[in-house]
């Protein structure tokens, strides 16, 4: 599941590399602009009726048709406030562009609204190569048709087009690949509104975590910083947050299995971010380390803008990456709204910090604060979850400490080895950095993880899972060339 979430974001990758080539920073701010807008009213109008299908080992199939006939109505609320608002946020954000593409965007919650809830079940099912096809399929589509506009354009048009084609494919696929065929229905909605209107909640407070940066630097600024803003955003989300995704799709039914023992629970709490932090850590510090030609050779010169978002926003990826396992697992120990309550005072004052901070210092004073409060944000969380498991501290440090040793020992590495590299605005040149920087960073840190962990007597967690897995994997490639 982990490599073939490898692939899909590393198609996700490619493509944001090739439009952010061909189109300007000032077309990646008008997306990010019209993205914010639909996903905060996602955000506030998100029933999360489908946690109670994952969340439940028994499931009344009449529950899925509720389901699926609130994506349909919360879809057309979305479109229909899009439509009403956007003048008024053209004249908001100062862009008047907006207004047009706005009308556009409208489209995406309309047909997500009608994508099949067959989708839920191969999560709650674990049939996660279905799942992955269907994801592939659209942002492989999704990119043909940007990148092949983009060419012909050079406007934010392919941009927009591209994310209205996603739905599209997601839609289609959805049907193609799962028997069930929903049917309007509102059985058993009183039922789950409780956890829903918690779950709201946090979902409001996700999206003011990850956008947070992006209204401030849209709202102060302008569209050509918000697309430097939104890119470094972007990359650093793929190389971190986007990875852990499949990881945390397992974790509520995965975890559900095992409410009802409290130490295997407490195990794979600290194993699954043991698994996280091995491979979230390092691909966040090195982004951040050789963010220079990193630009050069992938974006380009008219990038360079970007280069110290980039070194500050890797870093908040893997900061991210920390408290991704700890909703789930306060869903399954039925302490919903005490997570809810515990995010919420530590999101309460991210929006004015970073608003303050892109006022004092621009886009980078906005990474600096989005960094400082998810640190607050992390120790909180992290507290929450302790507690609750009945944990101290000690396991969670012996957990990571190895993780956070061998980033410490690539950084310094490649920290080293950069001040060999002359400042160059040559392609190969930087292509020759960037590369001999990776090298010596995957390499410094692989071994330095292992020699920690074989130090320390081979402990189960996280490496030990990671080396199950490869085994598991080869064992599997040489049965098929048998």
């Amino acid at each position: 599941m982990i490599s073939k979430r490898f692939s899909t974001q590393g198609l996700r990758f490619v493509s944001t590399i090739i439009l952010a080539r061909i189109l300007s920073p000032e077309d990646f701010g008008i997306l990010a602009m019209a993205a914010m807008i639909l996903h905060f009213i996602e955000a506030i109008s998100d029933p999360t009726f489908e946690v109670q299908i994952l969340k439940k080992d028994k499931v009344d199939p009449r529950l899925y048709d509720t389901v699926w006939t609130f994506q349909v109505i919360r879809g057309f609320l979305i479109a229909t406030l899009l439509l009403v608002l956007a003048p008024f946020l053209a004249d908001f954000f100062s862009e008047p562009r907006l207004d047009q593409v706005l009308l556009l965007v409208a489209l995406t919650p309309v047909i997500d609204g009608f994508k099949n809830v067959g989708l839920v079940l191969f999560e709650k099912d674990m049939n996660f190569k279905k799942q992955f096809l269907v994801e592939t399929a659209s942002v492989f589509a999704s990119a043909v048709v940007a990148i092949t506009l983009g060419l012909l354009m050079r406007t934010y048009w392919p941009l927009i087009i591209g994310m209205v084609v996603a739905s599209a494919t997601r839609f289609a696929l959805s049907y193609a690949m799962h028997p069930y065929r929903p049917r309007p229905s509102l059985f058993g909605w009183r039922d789950t509104i409780g956890i829903g209107a918690w779950l709201l909640v946090s979902r409001i407070c996700s999206f003011i975590e990850s956008k947070a940066g992006d209204f401030a630097v849209g709202r102060l600024i302008g569209t050509a910083a918000l697309g430097y803003f939104s890119i470094a955003f972007r990359l650093s989300d793929i190389a971190t947050q986007s990875l852990m995704a499949p990881a945390r799709r397992v974790l509520l039914p995965g975890y559900a299995k095992m409410a009802n023992d409290p130490r295997l629970l407490q195990s794979s709490f600290l194993d699954v971010l043991s698994v996280m932090l091995i491979i979230g850590a390092p691909v966040g510090a090195g982004m951040a380390l050789t963010a220079e030609p990193l630009v050069e050779v992938l974006l380009g010169s008219k990038w360079q803008p970007a280069v110290p978002l980039i070194q500050i926003l890797g870093i908040f990826g893997i900061v991210t990456v920390c408290v991704g396992n700890i909703e789930p697992t306060m869903l399954v120990l039925d302490k919903a709204r005490l997570f809810v309550t515990v995010r919420a005072a530590s999101t309460i004052v991210l929006l004015p910090v970073v608003y303050w901070g892109c006022a004092v210092g621009g886009a980078i004073g906005a990474a600096w604060a989005l960094l400082a409060t998810s640190l607050v944000r992390l120790s909180m969380l992290w507290a929450l979850a302790l507690y609750n498991l009945d944990l101290s501290v000690v396991p969670l440090l012996r957990a990571v400490w190895r993780t956070l040793a061998a980033v410490g020992v690539m950084s310094l590495v490649v920290t080293g080895l950069k001040t060999a590299f002359p400042d160059s605005e040559s392609f190969s040149q930087n292509l020759v950095e960037l590369l001999s920087l990776t090298v010596a960073g995957a390499a410094s840190y692989v071994v330095s993880h292992l020699l920690l962990w074989l130090g320390s007597g081979k402990p189960s967690g996280g490496e030990q899972r990671i080396l199950s897995l490869v085994h598991v994997l080869r064992a599997k490639r040489n049965l098929r060339s048998a």
